[in-house]
């Protein structure tokens, strides 16, 4: 312990990137604006008096009430709640910390019957993408030690359906996962588009996962009124969500989002200071000029965003500190030419800052071609996919890397073994879950499925799934280290209604030396530390004090209690690991 105190999706690069753990097993969490802990947003006594009175009334129609908001109208003593309930946390009987909210047991069987196309009296049909072989990819993720095979990603993920369909509240229906064997690369859009429309030959009601590079596929599943949810859709604009709700549920920030996070930790903390922890000795001298990096396709799906990006980070750093921007397609078989071309682009730029969103392969490249051409900048992390995991940190140049820093998505993160979704499946099953990188992707697009059905109330249909999500109400988090994941209007955002998820992160630094587990559980030297002790920050509230980046002081690369042989950590808090009871398992045993 570090002076006493102490999992991965197939994304949406063309390699099929996997995912890291609890960054998508999130809790939904808002901070106090003073303390950085979480709390709830209170509701005003009528509003909580009326949504009871609505409750007491009503049959089974409409979005049911959630226990909290039960508890705080003072009528949760006066409607019937399932066995599957916990009274006292208000959520279902899942041993995890960010459960589904309770709602009332039906008061009737009838549940509209045919409600939408997909749903029955008895079922809701739904799609589980599965993509097809991708030899240089696969071996790519062989590789890093982050390959999940067809098989292990789809018994783990029908083992998750059958584990909320036994806990959930469905009125009456039960889930059936059917497979949607993908046909094309994660970019080829034709593929991509016909693959959308076989979905709707099977008569689905949503589908999970999906070629999340091919704009198509979500875009054909809207257009035929299909829901499209977790990592069937990655980083798309939030205006493409707003145009195609309520059929596209992302569980990641949309890449407006995450950029506006970036533009105010670099005008906080960055614009107007010396580029101290740059590689170069006559940039550290410099005050901070700055480049921007950002990955697109061919098609231009990003162009918008990163746009604005631009916009704003010149507004932040002023014109003059703003050097330019370099824009990169990836593609495998070209990539290590492409380093070269990005590398010589930035040198050219010359500034002491580049601030980066990308996917996590091409920095192999660059940095490497970075380094061959001595260009030693900082390196800013502005969003990336994946670039912000150990996994692939230590596979960048380390010259390059060891002046990397800035905003991470990936949630606190403990040891593989003992997060929520690893536990969860041991439980709900009784042996370890089969697809061994990805099981928090699987398990959160899932789970964000079967929240919307149960919030939605009988009468499901895309619409009343949309309510239900908007409705889930936030739930505290003293410690602030669960990352915080809400739909709707929850006061966090400054344009109103939120379309895509996580709301908050984290500021991480690259520790070269550290040891410890990366999120595969391989061991290593390489991680990346969080400041604040891994304090995560909502939008508007990044301080304009020293966060204590590259000071192993306040700084922890996970949590752990002294299992792995990590240098750089602090004991796993309560907030991170479950406390509760022990509820009764579902013994699927598949």
């Amino acid at each position: 312990m570090r002076n006493g105190r102490g999992e991965r999706r197939r994304a949406w690069s063309s390699v099929a990137v996997i995912g890291v753990v609890a960054v998508l097993a999130a809790s939904c969490a808002k901070k106090d604006t003073n303390t950085g802990a979480n709390t709830t947003t209170p509701s005003t006594a009528s509003s909580a008096s009326a949504a009871c009175q609505a409750a007491l009334s009503a049959t089974d129609t409409g979005v049911p009430i959630t226990y909290q908001a039960a508890k705080d109208g003072g009528c949760a003593d006066k409607l019937t709640w399932p066995a599957s309930c916990d009274t006292t946390t208000g959520l279902i009987k899942i041993p995890i910390n960010g459960s589904i909210p309770c709602v009332p047991a039906p008061k009737s069987a009838n549940n509209g019957g045919a409600t939408t196309p997909g749903v029955t009296a008895t079922t809701i049909k739904v799609g589980y993408y599965i993509a097809p072989p991708d030899p240089t990819g696969d071996a790519l993720l062989r590789a890093v030690g982050a390959y999940d095979s067809p098989a292990q990603v789809e018994a783990t993920t029908k083992n998750f359906v059958a584990e909320f369909n036994a806990v959930a509240e469905t009125f009456g229906r039960k889930v059936e996962a059917v497979k949607i064997e993908g046909t094309g690369l994660s970019t080829d859009e034709a593929a991509a588009r016909q693959d959308a429309i076989k979905a709707k030959e099977l008569g689905v009601f949503a589908v999970i996962g999906g070629p999340a590079q091919a704009k198509s596929f979500s875009a054909e599943l809207a257009a035929d009124h299909i829901l499209c949810v977790g990592s069937c859709v990655i980083a798309q604009p939030e205006a493409y969500y707003q145009q195609n709700s309520p059929y596209l549920w992302p569980v990641g920030p949309s890449p407006d989002e995450s950029a506006a996070m970036s533009v105010e930790f670099v005008k906080k903390q960055l614009a107007g200071h010396d580029a101290v922890w740059a590689g170069n000795p006559a940039y550290t001298k410099q005050k901070r000029t700055f480049a921007l990096l950002t990955y697109d396709t061919a098609d231009g799906q990003y162009a918008s965003s990163w746009n604005t990006f631009e916009k704003n980070l010149k507004a932040a750093v002023g014109p003059a500190n703003y050097k330019g921007r370099v824009t990169y397609f990836l593609n495998v078989a070209t990539a290590p030419q492409d380093g070269k071309t990005i590398a010589r682009q930035l040198s050219a730029l010359g500034a002491t800052t580049v601030v980066f969103t990308g996917d996590p392969l091409e920095p192999i490249y660059f940095t490497k071609e970075a380094t061959a051409q001595g260009y030693f900048p900082e390196w800013v992390l502005a969003g990336t996919v994946y670039a912000d995991t150990a996994v692939f940190g230590r596979k960048f140049d380390p010259q390059q890397w060891k002046h990397a820093f800035g905003e991470s998505l990936i949630a606190s993160r403990i040891p593989r073994e003992q997060t929520d979704p690893v536990s969860e499946y041991r439980w709900a099953t009784g042996h370890d879950p089969e697809a061994v990188n990805g099981v928090a992707i699987y398990e959160a697009n899932v789970r964000l499925l079967f929240t919307g059905i149960q919030l939605a109330g009988a009468k499901l249909t895309p619409e009343s799934f949309r309510a239900g999500i908007f409705s889930a109400p936030l739930t505290p988090d003293p410690s602030g280290l669960r990352d915080t994941v809400s739909f709707g209007d929850h006061g966090l955002w400054p344009n109103g209604t939120d379309y895509s998820g996580i709301d908050d992160y984290a500021i991480v630094w690259w520790n070269p030396t550290a040891k410890g587990q990366d999120e595969t559980g391989a061991p290593g030297s390489g991680l990346y530390e969080t400041v604040q002790d891994g304090k995560r920050i909502l939008i508007g509230k990044m301080p304009t004090t020293p966060l204590g980046l590259f000071d192993k002081q306040g700084s922890v690369a996970y949590f752990d209690d002294g299992t792995t042989g990590c240098d750089a950590c602090l004991p796993v808090p309560a907030a991170l690991k479950w406390t509760g009871p022990t509820y009764p398992s579902p013994k699927l045993g598949g």
